[in-house]
């Protein structure tokens, strides 16, 4: 609500802002009884004073209106029914004047009223402006406390990937010494296998020399039995032949022996 206008004379005429209606507010004018007595002062209603209605005028009253922020023009209805006479150059100044005050009222009242409309639209705007700051601080905030478990989140994550990297490793070298020890004793075991089957080999080799050093003394003796030699020399010729050949069977264990080897 605005503040009250004053007028030129505050003891005849009065602004006032009327909150239920929001318009003209007027004061009861006296009419003009004649040229030579002076007019008189109207009486200002107070507040609590209910408003009168518009007088009947018998002759133009005099123009003087107290209006507030709205104009009603319908003293002016009045007073443009009856014409005043050509040679009333009084009530015509003081028609004039009335006017050229309803146009200067009229034209504070739109000054007030875009005031008012920009003082709105300020507050309005500084209102949204604080508010946007306030919306930033608060995203900056949310920002600031993402970017600080970030932070952490990179502290962790940096401590686990340096276990994982010590821990693959001690895989790695466990790994790695196991197959080297896997394979040595692969080596060996083949080697084992291949001593294995040569011995295998000697002794099928050895078994089957007995075989056949058995079948010659078996001939040789039926042999000396069905020869008429005498049993000296057979006794001689066996005793030279089994020499002979567990010597051969000795030289031949050597020479496998030395090839295993």
């Amino acid at each position: 609500m605005f503040p009250p206008i004053a007028a030129a004379d505050a003891s005849s005429s009065k602004l006032r802002w009327q909150k239920s209606t929001r318009r003209i507010s007027y004061v009861k004018l006296p009419s003009i009884q004649a040229k030579e007595k002076k007019r008189q002062v109207p009486s200002v209603p107070s507040e609590e004073e209910p408003i009168p209605s518009d007088p009947a005028p018998s002759l133009p009253p005099i123009p003087t209106i107290t209006p507030s922020l709205c104009i009603d023009n319908q003293y002016f209805a009045n007073y443009i029914s009856e014409k005043p006479k050509i040679d009333d150059v009084d009530y015509l100044s003081r028609a004039f004047s009335s006017c050229v005050f309803f146009s200067e009222m009229s034209r504070f009242a739109k000054i007030q009223g875009s005031l008012h409309a920009q003082r709105t639209n300020y507050f309005e705007k500084r209102g949204l402006l604080e508010a946007i700051e306030l919306n930033i601080e608060q995203q900056n905030s949310k920002i600031s406390e993402a970017l600080g478990c970030l932070a952490v989140c990179n502290q962790i994550t940096e401590k686990y990937q340096c276990n994982l990297d010590t821990s693959f490793q001690v895989l790695v070298d466990d790994f790695s010494e196991k197959a080297f020890r896997l394979s040595s004793l692969t080596s060996q075991l083949h080697a084992l296998r291949q001593t294995h089957q040569a011995n295998l080999q000697v002794r099928k080799n050895e078994a089957s020399q007995l075989e056949d050093i058995g079948g010659e003394s078996k001939e040789r003796r039926r042999e000396s039995r069905n020869s008429t030699g005498n049993c000296g020399n057979f006794m001689r010729i066996e005793m030279k032949t089994g020499k002979e050949q567990q010597r051969k069977l000795k030289m031949w264990k050597k020479q496998k022996t030395k090839k295993v080897i």
